[in-house]
């Protein structure tokens, strides 16, 4: 389709043919640029695998299709996606060097503040001792949970960045990494994989990081016996880190081992992406299970977070309405 689809004729023809080469084809509609094909499910349970199949035929000739179930129908919607010019790996390479520029200095500010040993905060010993024990175990944790999310996607021929890191100034050093979608997400099978794939992936790099984080607080004394100013404490561990404990005591005290931080905060980053809502991959996964009826599941997230962050946190109030924002923007630009 180098033209719109204004002038039908053989374009339309040709995705009917496709189309009715995997199912058959009872009904068809054209609403501007989309053509919608209703077609019957086949009874031997292969409907995704004939799906695929006829997703690897159209990708290539950038015909995007999307299965689609509504009131017992099914249908496959196909677009003509337009030729894109994405940003150079060159972005992603950059804001990856930033990233660890930013986490090594936070790394570097942990480690002076954990075994103060009378050395600059940039010294060469803060900064080895830094990337070591924070800035390698947190990027390992972000950017398997990034790379979870790629790799699934390529699995299912789906067009994905690399991922972006996010810099920001320490105590963290990153506010976390993303990676692009750079096509709508076929059927809901593909969107459950995809968004479950990352948190799995980092929950599963997290458990060690976090277990070494424990077993370095037991083994290295901190010679800070105030902790510092900002994030120095975990106040309220996880209920999974709780657990952890009985396998590895924690005796570290007030101060806590960089490492165990690490760990901490890929379990947070995994417990924010789970919340139902939103592009968050909690909210792909509740779309993947309950299609339209996930926006339900989605206000009582936000009642949560709401009610939540009045009683405990009003951190949690604002995240409450970023999600709600970008929940609007994502139903704005929905194809569904």
């Amino acid at each position: 389709m180098d033209h719109s689809l204004g002038d039908y004729s053989n374009e339309i023809d040709f995705i009917r043919d496709q189309v009715s080469s995997y199912f058959p084809i009872y009904k068809t509609e054209v609403d501007f640029d989309v053509v919608s094909i209703y077609i019957k499910a086949p009874k031997d349970s292969d409907l995704e695998e004939r799906f695929d199949a006829l997703r690897k035929e159209f990708v290539p000739q950038n015909y995007i299709p999307h299965l689609v179930e509504k009131h017992g129908e099914y249908m496959i919607k196909v677009k003509k996606q337009e030729e894109k010019t994405f940003r150079s790996i060159k972005v992603n390479i950059a804001m990856l060097f930033i990233t660890i520029g930013t986490t090594l200095i936070a790394g570097a500010w942990w480690w002076s503040n954990y075994d103060p040993a009378g050395y600059g905060m940039l010294s060469l010993h803060n900064l080895t001792n830094g990337a070591l024990y924070f800035t390698l175990p947190l990027l390992l944790i972000l950017g398997t949970h990034e790379m979870g999310h790629y790799f699934m996607a390529r699995y299912h021929n789906i067009k994905a960045s690399l991922p972006f890191f996010l810099p920001m100034a320490p105590p963290l050093g990153t506010i976390g990494a993303f990676i692009s979608i750079r096509e709508p997400i076929p059927d809901k099978k593909s969107l459950l994989d995809v968004g479950i794939a990352g948190p799995v992936a980092g929950f599963l790099v997290a458990i060690p990081v976090t277990l070494i984080g424990l077993y370095l607080g037991d083994v290295m004394t901190p010679t800070a016996t105030v902790p510092a100013e900002g994030i120095r404490q975990i106040w309220n561990y996880p209920v999974i880190i709780r657990g952890m404990t009985r396998l590895i005591p924690w005796t570290g005290g007030d101060v806590i081992h960089p490492t165990l931080f690490a760990g901490w905060v890929g379990f947070l980053v995994t417990g924010l992406n789970l919340l139902p809502a939103s592009q968050l991959d909690g909210g792909h996964v509740v779309r993947s299970l309950f299609g339209a009826k996930a926006k339900y599941v989605s206000y009582a997230a936000f009642a949560f977070l709401i009610i939540v962050g009045i009683w405990q946190y009003i951190g949690w109030v604002v995240f409450a309405f970023l999600i709600l924002f970008l929940g609007r923007c994502q139903a704005s630009s929905s194809t569904e």
